[in-house]
């Protein structure tokens, strides 16, 4: 069986693909703008076309990628845009234009909650990814012309009794979901999630914020990044378990013959 193909605008650091790649879909190529972005894409995922999407005629493509998935960049819609810009709309018309010139059988578009608002799409819908095995609380918007309906995690709960004992007895070992990871996480910012240790109060490294976002252990980052950079690239990213199980969620759509067309 001929495995479906996919590609992925806006691809940053490549975590949106990886999922895709995990879940068995074939890459075909992640276009971004940004240098170091497709660098780090290249040495974890494959084929980056680094140019300005603007410049980008997807013609070429047309009817030979069955997936485009995206996550244009989000400050006009995110809540933490305390400057007022007005809502450019820009890139997400851009992402929606190489969607109609390749005419994929499915796309799938992620960004901020905000984004409900604004962006058209036939199914759209903001997913809580703590409920689907992520240890952080980040909700996220995904459009698509398709419904999703990942696959949720189940979770083991206390019965009320067990749960009076150990408020009483252990309340030290009870913790909330960590905070969504953003592009602030190693910086000292009230946003930014801190751990106490015994040395002190220090923000999280780029180590434990891959980890939470559930990227592999043997994701390789570019040398030319900077800190700054690697917040950006790691914070700004699609968890690959989540974009996983959208990726299985579109496979089982595809072996049981679903009617792309409706």
């Amino acid at each position: 069986m001929t495995l479906p193909t996919f590609a992925d605008i806006f691809c940053g650091a490549g975590f949106f693909s990886l999922g895709f790649k995990s879940a068995g879909f074939t890459h075909v190529f992640g276009l971004d703008i940004w240098d170091v972005a497709c660098k780090t894409y290249e040495l974890n995922v494959g084929r980056a076309l680094c140019l300005d999407i603007k410049k980008f005629d997807a013609t070429d493509y047309e009817g030979k990628i069955d997936v485009v998935i995206g996550s244009p960049p989000c400050q006009t819609f995110s809540v933490a845009n305390l400057k007022g810009r007005k809502c450019d709309m820009t890139l997400t018309k851009e992402f929606l234009r190489v969607v109609a010139e390749i005419k994929p059988r499915i796309w799938v578009m992620e960004n901020v909650p905000n984004a409900y608002k604004f962006v058209e799409a036939p199914f759209k819908q903001v997913f809580d990814m703590s409920e689907y095995g992520l240890l952080q609380s980040r909700k996220r918007c995904f459009a698509s012309n398709i419904p999703l309906r990942p696959k949720k995690e189940k979770h083991k709960y206390l019965s009320a009794l067990q749960t009076k004992k150990l408020v009483n007895f252990r309340e030290k070992v009870i913790y909330e979901a960590f905070p969504t990871i953003t592009c602030r996480y190693n910086s000292f910012t009230k946003i930014s999630p801190h751990i106490r240790d015994k040395h002190g109060i220090r923000p999280i490294s780029h180590i434990e914020a891959m980890q939470i976002q559930t990227v592999p252990f043997n994701f390789k980052l570019s040398s030319s990044l900077g800190q700054r950079e690697t917040e950006q690239l790691v914070g700004n990213g699609v968890p690959p378990l989540f974009a996983y199980k959208i990726a299985m969620y579109l496979k089982q759509c595809w072996d049981s013959k679903y009617d792309f067309a409706n």
